[in-house]
């Protein structure tokens, strides 16, 4: 998996979790409802909010953590025998064997 060479977008990730889960803001906004119909404390749709937003974030921190833990290796030394040299610096010294000098042509 290729990797950036920032670590920004805490806030946007967490703003696009938030609409694409959507429906953990239900039981806040049920109970902000029964706030103004049954005069139950405003609190509890708050703490609902508190407890649907804090799992989101949770969740992020351990799916961010899990794709910190990859298999990717660091990359190693070419041993592909029919590779032949393609992916090699022409110009290096130790590929001569594989790209020859021309000869030169002085008469």
């Amino acid at each position: 998996m290729r990797r950036t060479s920032h670590n920004g977008g805490f806030w946007i990730c967490l703003l696009i979790n938030i609409v694409l889960n959507f429906e953990g803001a239900i039981p806040g906004v049920i109970l902000l409802v029964c706030y103004f119909v049954f005069g139950i404390p405003w609190w509890l749709s708050l703490i609902a909010f508190a407890i649907w937003i804090l799992g989101i974030i949770i969740w992020m921190f351990v799916i961010g953590w899990a794709g910190s833990c990859s298999s990717e290796s660091r990359p190693t030394k070419n041993k592909n025998p029919y590779s032949n040299g393609r992916n090699q610096n022409p110009y290096s010294k130790s590929n001569e064997r594989f790209m020859p000098k021309k000869p030169d042509d002085t008469n």
